[in-house]
């Protein structure tokens, strides 16, 4: 049986959350339920799923902010060694770019929206032209099951360029009608 938390721990779990606290942290102290328990409610209650998202949202950008503090806070990139010069603190400055790159990481998977890589996927038909799609499918219709089974037995790349070559008129061996 379930144990029943109070409201209270709910909402501050969801105020913890949004100012971009994890949710181990978040559920820290007496009366909270485990984080498990929290993912279980997000799972089978859709009014504290709608909240909790809202709350993940809000933190990340918070946690998103953070990674500007963390880049320009240079206060103990330099320290003083024992004969008093002023030397590179390399630890602190490492661990500053494990912070950033762990929040970047984070963010990218939680939002990748917002903070995910953009990839664009370019290509081309023959010549560099456009790609004659129309002339494709109607290839593609005409081939027969012994021709198409031998285009799927090849590596993508190899697949894709004799498709092309056939599209634009060129015979290869093997694929003569």
């Amino acid at each position: 049986m379930m144990r029943k938390h109070p409201r209270r721990s709910w909402n501050l779990i969801l105020e913890r959350l949004s100012r971009g606290e994890t949710l181990q942290k978040a559920v820290r102290g007496e009366n909270m339920p485990r984080h498990n328990t929290v993912i279980k409610r997000v799972r089978n209650d859709k009014e504290f799923a709608g909240r909790y998202m809202i709350a993940r949202e809000i933190g990340y950008t918070i946690m998103a902010d953070g990674i500007i503090d963390i880049a320009d806070d240079g206060a103990r990139d330099y320290g003083v060694d024992d004969k008093g010069r002023e030397v590179v603190n390399k630890e602190h400055i490492l661990r500053s770019r494990v912070r950033i790159d762990t929040r970047k990481w984070l963010l990218a998977k939680a939002l990748p929206k917002i903070y995910g890589d953009r990839f664009a996927l370019e290509a081309s038909g023959p010549g560099g032209g456009p790609i004659p799609v129309a002339g494709l499918v109607g290839l593609v219709a005409s081939l027969s099951p012994e021709q198409v089974r031998e285009l799927m037995a090849l590596p993508p790349e190899e697949r894709q360029a004799r498709l092309l070559a056939l599209a634009s008129g060129d015979k290869k061996p093997g694929m003569d009608e």
